[in-house]
């Protein structure tokens, strides 16, 4: 059952450090884009991508230009915010393959009542992995004029609702939902990390397939990345 909610996924612009947009990361044949539409799409009433461009239409999704000019991801919250169908949106990165989700509808769940519900693991926000409800948008209106672009300092700003760790690990042990792609070093990170996680993009349609996320990543995109041996990587 879907709930009264849209998923916003964010594209954001050029990433310097990937060395090309990572909306265009492919899985199988797919973006990371397709691959989170195809993931959690299902739980929503509907789902927007916003971004500055796509390179093709997504089955399941509407894609919506975010126009600031400015680099901040408040800036795509924003724009999802006024164009969603839903009073509230879960808000993920497009390099955030990884998120489970039962970890979605926990924090869905615990954003009644409230502004946002956000995510903290190792003392750390996970604001691209959280809800954010219509409310906050005189408050991220003002932070935008203000330049004040850190999406966590928004949150003293308005009424937000932490989910605890120990409720996470208890969905998710490992917090592989929070894993992030910002270089092409994270994604070989990936591939020593989690030789047997399932990929999302399996060709059987079924988000938790039997093919590793290192042997989805496009070739093109493997052979950039130097050979690392560390932990997942944070934002």
């Amino acid at each position: 059952m879907a709930f009264d909610a849209t998923l916003l996924i964010l594209t954001g612009g050029v990433s310097r450090r990937m060395g090309f947009p990572k909306h265009i990361l492919e899985i199988e044949g797919r973006t990371t884009v397709e691959y989170l539409v195809s993931a959690l799409g299902p739980l929503f009433i509907e789902t927007l991508v916003v971004g500055k461009a796509i390179p093709r239409k997504i089955i399941g999704a509407q894609f919506l230009r975010d126009v600031h000019q400015i680099r901040s991801p408040l800036a795509g919250i924003h724009s999802g915010l006024r164009a969603s169908q839903a009073d509230l949106c879960f808000v993920v990165g497009c390099d955030m393959p990884y998120v489970r989700p039962r970890l979605v509808q926990t924090v869905l769940q615990q954003a009644d009542a409230v502004d946002i519900a956000v995510p903290m693991a190792g003392g750390h926000y996970e604001p691209l992995c959280a809800a954010y409800r219509r409310t906050a948008l005189k408050a991220i209106e003002e932070a935008i004029r203000e330049r004040r672009l850190k999406i966590t300092e928004l949150y003293d700003r308005v009424q937000t609702h932490i989910v605890r760790e120990a409720e996470l690990r208890a969905i998710d042990p490992e917090l592989v939902s929070f894993t992030n792609l910002n270089t092409p070093r994270d994604v070989s990170r990936l591939d020593a990390r989690f030789p047997s996680e399932p990929c999302h993009a399996n060709r059987g349609g079924s988000p938790w397939g039997a093919t590793s996320y290192g042997a989805c990543v496009g070739r093109e995109h493997r052979e950039a990345c130097p050979p690392a041996a560390s932990n997942r990587a944070r934002m």
